[in-house]
């Protein structure tokens, strides 16, 4: 590929947006678990001949409770947290950790029997936030709106939520979180086959 040619292009109706950009991934978090919760519960199948992008793109998200999982300092315990000897890290996790249980009792918990179940019919759990908030931070991108409106969404765009982040990176996520917009990585080098494509 030459430089400027488009590596990928994702229609926006094909993102999941998650809201606007904050500081606090337990927010959105909430929504994609009862949105994910509502998608592929069992009864959402039943009710649908075919199953939905959207269904189809949530069921390759890594799963929970999965390896993928592993390799996050979100599921350490605390023993291990503290053997990493990385105070900033540590901090960050436990904040995180912190906010996600403070969302799930002041949000989840309280109307936990309106909540959509768990996709095996239990009912969702702090766990289950806490692998939604994972996921929010290590896949959700960060998009403009509409250049007048001035603000920015959090999107799970399938496909471009797989590249992986590099600061001196020369390709460039592109678009406009707006419908009939499209989601892009421009080559901002030329790109040879084999070659991994991070933004």
């Amino acid at each position: 590929m030459k430089k400027g040619d488009a590596i990928i292009r994702i229609p926006y109706e094909l993102a999941i947006n998650l809201g606007q950009e904050g500081a606090d991934p337990s927010v959105p978090a909430v929504v994609f678990l009862k949105d994910y919760c509502e998608t592929l519960s069992p009864a959402a199948s039943e009710n649908t001949r075919e199953p939905s992008s959207k269904a189809a793109y949530y069921k390759m998200l890594p799963p929970f409770g999965g390896d993928d999982c592993l390799g996050s300092t979100d599921f350490f315990s605390d023993e291990a947290l503290d053997a990493l000897q990385a105070p900033l890290v540590v901090e960050e996790t436990k904040k995180r950790k912190e906010r996600t249980v403070a969302r799930f009792q002041s949000e989840i918990a309280p109307n936990l029997e309106n909540f959509p179940a768990w996709i095996d019919g239990s009912p969702v759990t702090e766990d289950h936030l806490a692998w939604a908030v994972w996921l929010i931070t290590s896949r959700v991108l960060t998009v403009q709106g509409d250049a007048e409106e001035g603000k920015s969404y959090r999107l799970l765009i399938p496909f471009l939520d797989m590249c992986n982040h590099d600061r001196s990176s020369s390709h460039i996520l592109s678009g406009r979180a707006v419908p009939g917009g499209e989601l892009k990585v421009v080559a901002g080098s030329p790109v040879k086959e084999g070659d991994q494509i991070n933004i």
